[in-house]
């Protein structure tokens, strides 16, 4: 759906917009989300390595899908991970006249905790 209304170029390469010791901005281009995340995903853990901590921030993007798959692959690395994105109005608040929230996705996993924490904004990860 969201190649066809435009909002996915197939195409589109994500590009490192801006950087520091210990952070990073990824423009993603309207690219593959799944695709955009990894590649922010790795370069804050590859930043991380370096400097002990690190922030990777995407925009120009769109939903990339499960977030815990991005923070395991800190845990992967001995690291602590966390992702989020954001997505489109889906739900609509008690007393509300449309949808103003969307599920917006949350992961977080820690080296010794034996389990991930996953959680959204809603009862539901679902979107169209």
């Amino acid at each position: 759906m969201q190649r066809r209304d435009g909002r996915i170029d197939p195409r589109a390469l994500p590009q490192t917009v801006g950087e520091g010791p210990a952070w990073a901005v990824v423009d993603g281009r309207r690219g593959m989300p799944t695709v955009i995340a990894f590649r922010a995903m790795a370069l804050a853990m590859r930043k991380a390595k370096a400097a002990g901590i690190a922030y990777g921030g995407v925009r120009g993007s769109n939903h990339f899908g499960a977030a815990g798959y991005y923070a395991v692959m800190a845990l992967k690395e001995d690291m602590i991970g966390m992702a989020m994105t954001n997505t489109d109005p889906w739900m609509t608040l008690p007393g509300g006249c449309g949808p103003i929230l969307g599920t917006n996705p949350i992961a977080f996993v820690a080296i010794d905790v034996p389990a991930m924490m996953p959680v959204q904004t809603s009862g539901s990860a679902w979107t169209a």
